[in-house]
C-alpha cells in the first residue's frame, strides 16, 4: 500500500468434487507520518484485519455457474467489527479477483 505500510496477505481454496471453500485473510499496520499515501485530513485506522469465507457449489461446468454464500468480517484497532453476509449466484462471465 506504501511507505510505512506492512501487510499480511493469506489466500486459501480447498476442493472436493463439486463443493469448494474459499478463504482470503489480510492484516495490515500503518505508521504514522511514514506513508506518502495519506493526507493529514484522511487519518486512517493504525491496524486492520479483514477475513473472507466463502463456500459455494458448481452447478454447471460449463457456463461456471455457482451457488455461493460468504461472509466478510473485517476488525480495526478501535476494536470496530463490521459483518457483510453474501448469497447469490456467479458465472465466469465476471471472474471474481481480489485485487488490492
Amino acid at each position: 500500500m506504501g511507505n510505512g505500510t506492512k501487510d499480511v496477505f493469506l489466500l486459501a481454496k480447498l476442493e472436493y468434487k463439486r463443493f469448494y471453500l474459499d478463504f482470503l485473510f489480510q492484516y495490515y499496520q500503518y505508521q504514522d507520518g511514514k506513508s506518502i499515501l495519506f493526507r493529514d485530513t484522511y487519518i486512517p485506522e493504525n491496524k486492520v484485519v479483514h477475513a473472507i469465507g466463502e463456500v459455494g457449489c458448481l452447478l454447471n461446468p460449463i457456463t461456471q455457474l455457482v451457488v455461493f454464500s460468504s461472509l466478510d468480517a473485517r476488525i480495526t484497532a478501535s476494536n470496530s467489527l463490521k459483518l457483510y453476509g453474501n448469497l447469490g449466484l456467479k458465472t465466469a462471465l465476471f471472474p471474481n479477483y481480489h485485487v488490492y
